[in-house]
């Protein structure tokens, strides 16, 4: 008897546990509905924003305004853990390319806390928990690349929303790998600001955009990975909690010959 109400004590934490991964699953699913809106929103708008930067490009062919020796490297990586492999691969892409950047950014509070190389170069920004923080975040990367490195040719390592792997993507500006494949329009476009201007606006826009669909991205195929390992803990702790069921009939089971057993040599011996 005490070996199945210790049973029954753990089923019911075992339970307990499991309904709390079921509430975490539910939650991550609804996050990556919101970050899905978001996701679709942005998308468009970097769209957009491409065919604009294709319209005007023949104007920006004298215009020189990026410093080549002062790139910077944006890696994105998890807050939160329960997603697998979802940094490994994120550090394992970065790794080598480390040395060949002025500045790193690792965004990411477990990605931060892998192993990597002591360099000054490199700063810590802890990430998104849900899709409400990815503006701040996004925000408080794009507060220092603005006033420290606005002209500097920026790359972000982050997973990939189409080919659904970790890729390496030029984020600014768009202008430079363009020039070469617009034609010459038959009139030149008419600009209400200075060429250098429209064109460092219009380029800084543009990154704002493309970084924060990044960073939606990521949490969300973060959140796809962490509703993968929750439905399989789920899975899990429902199997295991079968098998303490099944094991706790087995006892009672036992128990209740037992009583039998007893009740039947109490009768045989008042006979």
């Amino acid at each position: 008897m005490p070996q199945r109400f210790q049973l029954k004590t753990r089923q019911t934490k075992l339970l307990e546990i499991r309904n709390i991964i079921h509430s975490m699953k539910t939650l991550a699913v609804l996050e990556s509905r919101k970050l899905q809106t978001k996701y679709d929103y942005l998308l468009q708008m970097e769209q957009a924003m491409a065919t604009l930067v294709d319209d005007f490009t023949s104007s920006f062919t004298d215009l020189n305004f990026v410093n080549e020796t002062t790139a910077v490297l944006i890696v994105i990586g998890s807050e939160r853990g329960f997603c697998g492999n979802f940094n490994d691969l994120v550090r394992a892409q970065a790794l080598p390319k480390l040395d060949d950047y002025h500045q790193v950014y690792i965004i990411g509070t477990k990605l931060g806390q892998l192993n990597w190389p002591e360099n000054s170069n490199c700063t810590k920004i802890a990430g998104a928990h849900v899709v409400e923080d990815v503006e701040a975040v996004s925000w408080q990367v794009l507060s220092d690349l603005l006033l420290n490195y606005q002209a500097a040719p920026k790359t972000v390592i982050a997973h990939d929303s189409i080919q659904e792997k970790v890729i390496v993507k030029p984020l600014y500006p768009p202008m430079v790998s363009r020039v070469a494949k617009n034609k010459q329009p038959a009139f030149d476009p008419v600009f209400n600001v200075p060429k250098t201007q429209f064109a460092e606006e219009l380029a800084e826009r543009y990154l704002i955009y493309t970084l924060q669909r990044v960073l939606y991205y990521s949490l969300m195929r973060e959140n796809e990975r962490r509703m993968i390992h929750l439905e399989k803990a789920t899975d899990y702790l429902d199997e295991q909690n079968e098998k303490m069921l099944n094991r706790i009939n087995e006892l009672r089971q036992e128990e209740i010959i037992e009583e039998i057993e007893v009740i039947l040599m109490r009768r045989t011996r008042s006979l």
